[in-house]
């Protein structure tokens, strides 16, 4: 694992990174990318071309927030009903008492407590993590004895959710992780591939084809579907605010940043911000693709995910990072860098007037270069890659149940 896939958000989130910290991480950004610009309508033109192909439809279902709604007013429903109904009941059981309103007040409490319940029961029996574990051990028993059996309990691991069927070359396979029992990261300590028949697979390549493929199908759960939301949300209000009101700020302190001799950096940023906006506009139509590819799956309600899908979302994710490399790459980090030196620069400044509104401004130029940027790039380009980590936790765990007696297809 490199630098830019460890890359947690602690300095991301911080409200102004260090100077160090963003040169570490834009140092460290993503693999090579073309230094002529002259590519970039080249490699834009292909990656349209691959976000506007249609997908093979492989189920059907409603993305989170339209289950959500629904089953809220399903809710709302049979609450009003069920009060109404209790309330009939009890007033005619306790008429001529005092008693009907408290009964019924303690019914309409009852029976909007077991509504709620019943609610959240069955939005959690969503969660596209359970529904592929419990869908494959109910289909696949034999895929379902391994993966317990195989947990080693002196290592105290257990088996984590998301159990998908991954359908690789028309054959069902099952990535099986281990983490330890209490890890809230739930970091992989053991990583099994089985076939239908609950054999463990050893085999190079096999690996890469899973995890792609897995990685691809967790994009439909709710979690992601909810973070598309609000990554449009926050991006529109960058670029409607954020960006607008920065420029202004760094704008209206032109002299003050000529006067300690910073004009040329002062320069470098405007002009750098020029681009900004543009290529953050185009960096979340990745979006799109993703909410194609959910659609087509069948959102949270799939259980199974093919290796040619996952491959053709490789695909687009490349296209995307070589054009967005191509095009904005350079420009952008030439912003984010200046933008850094500049507030290093200027928190040594006791005598700045309006100093935090420049830091202010600065940072979210920086920030937005790194994380609404750069972050989205390196994210896309490793998305499905197999780290060393993995690859170790896969190799010791399959030899240690071959070692425990478990048949292992090698071949």
């Amino acid at each position: 694992m490199n630098r830019a896939q460890e890359w947690n958000g602690a300095e991301r989130r911080k409200a102004r990174p260090s100077r160090d910290s963003i040169i570490d991480l834009l140092n460290n950004y993503g693999t090579a990318y073309p230094e002529p610009e002259k590519n970039a309508v080249d490699f834009r033109r292909m990656y349209y071309e691959l976000l506007a192909k249609p997908w093979t439809q492989r189920g059907i279902g409603l993305p989170h927030r339209k289950v959500l709604t629904f089953g809220l007013l399903a809710a709302g429903l049979l609450f009003i009903a069920g009060d109404a109904v209790v309330y009939l009941f009890l007033s005619g059981k306790s008429a001529g008492t005092s008693g009907p309103e408290w009964f019924a007040f303690i019914g309409f409490g009852l029976w909007a407590t077991m509504i709620l319940g019943a609610l959240l029961s069955a939005l959690s029996r969503l969660n596209i993590n359970i529904r592929t574990r419990d869908n494959t051990f109910r289909m696949y028993p034999l895929v379902r004895k391994a993966a317990i059996q195989l947990a080693d309990a002196s290592k105290a691991e257990t088996v984590r959710d998301y159990i998908p069927v991954l359908n690789i070359d028309g054959k069902p396979f099952f990535q099986i992780v281990y983490a330890k029992k209490g890890d809230a990261s739930k970091t992989p300590v053991g990583i099994l591939i089985l076939d239908d028949q609950g054999r463990a697979i050893l085999r190079y390549g096999i690996l890469e084809n899973i995890k792609l493929t897995a990685s691809m199908g967790i994009i439909c759960g709710h979690v992601l579907q909810q973070r598309a939301a609000h990554l449009r949300r926050s991006m529109r209000n960058v670029l409607e605010k954020g960006i607008p009101d920065a420029v202004r700020t760094v704008k209206k302190q032109e002299l003050q940043f000529a006067k300690y001799g910073l004009a040329s950096r002062w320069t470098a940023v405007m002009e750098g911000v020029s681009n900004l906006p543009q290529a953050l506009r185009e960096s979340i139509t990745i979006l799109d693709g993703e909410e194609e590819f959910r659609k087509a799956m069948g959102y949270a309600f799939a259980l199974e995910f093919h290796h040619e899908d996952s491959q053709k979302l490789r695909k687009l994710y490349l296209a995307y990072v070589k054009f967005l490399n191509s095009a904005y790459r350079r420009k952008v980090i030439a912003l984010t860098t200046e933008a850094a030196m500049l507030i290093q620069i200027i928190e040594g400044k006791t005598d700045w007037r309006e100093k935090d509104a420049a830091l202010a401004a600065l940072s979210t130029l920086a920030v937005a270069g790194t994380n609404s940027f750069l972050a989205r790039i390196c994210q896309k380009e490793y998305e499905g890659v197999v780290h060393e980590g993995e690859r170790k936790a896969y190799e010791e765990k399959t030899q240690w149940a071959k070692k425990a007696g478990w048949t292992v297809v090698t071949d």
